[in-house]
């Protein structure tokens, strides 16, 4: 009995240290730094590419300009439109923050803005607070997802807006592909297009089921069927709360 709850107490112990390693990095426009305060913050892709599943990503105000595109990782929580004081995601004042002109924001160069292909993300990949903007469905993504292109992933999106970005052939917005089920709350897609295809502001293709709460399509347009979205052999689901 007594090696038995020896035993219980030690995989106690490993759980609650494995825990206690998660991490919270800090980033700012245009920062080198190690990514551990404020004060040392780190660039954005290369803070993402160090941080371990259950960690969380703070990001200040300003606009973030990839080398290529952003790429998303797997259990890295990303929280954007930061004042750059704040040590907690609870003292984040997301709409305050945005109207004192310190939202985060994602611009295209000359690239899809988000590009997440083949990488298996689920919701554990948070993606919140931010304007994705500017970004171009080209090379990279076959002419799709102009703000985001996820093939067969599955992140978690929250208070996002995806607003001017465009792609050649699908998905001026976002794109899914591939059995891909991302989930959105409060995400706007404003004035994405499409210019020689389908899905303005979405297109879903080839078994997606993206969740959509609290989501709205405002000025989306494509020269074929579905300025605001277009499902080919996929089921999103649409929620109003």
């Amino acid at each position: 009995m007594k090696t038995i709850l020896l035993s219980v107490l030690f995989l106690f112990a490993i759980a609650s240290s494995l825990q206690a390693q998660t991490k919270t990095w800090y980033v700012k426009p245009s920062a080198t730094g190690s990514g551990i305060s404020w004060a040392n913050a780190g660039d954005l892709q290369s803070i993402i590419n160090g941080a371990a599943p259950g960690d969380s990503i703070f990001v200040a105000g300003g606009t973030y300009l990839p080398a290529v595109s952003f790429s998303m990782k797997e259990g890295v929580k990303i929280y954007g439109s930061f004042a750059g004081t704040e040590t907690s995601l609870s003292q984040r004042k997301l709409a305050t923050n945005i109207a004192a002109g310190n939202g985060s924001i994602l611009k295209g160069n000359g690239n899809t803005v988000i590009y997440n292909n083949g990488s298996n993300l689920t919701e554990a990949a948070v993606l919140d607070g931010f304007t994705i903007s500017g970004g171009k469905g080209s090379s990279g993504g076959y002419g799709y997802g102009g703000g985001m292109f996820n093939n067969t992933c599955s992140p978690k999106l929250g208070n996002i807006i995806f607003i001017n970005n465009s792609a050649t052939n699908g998905g001026g917005g976002m794109f899914n592909n591939s059995y891909s089920a991302p989930t959105l709350t409060n995400v706007f897609f404003v004035n994405n297009s499409v210019s020689n295809g389908y899905g303005g502001g979405m297109n879903n293709n080839n078994h997606c089921s993206p969740t959509l709460t609290n989501v709205a399509f405002i000025g989306n347009t494509s020269n074929k069927p579905g300025g605001a979205m277009e499902n080919a052999v996929s089921s999103p689901t649409l929620i109003i709360v």
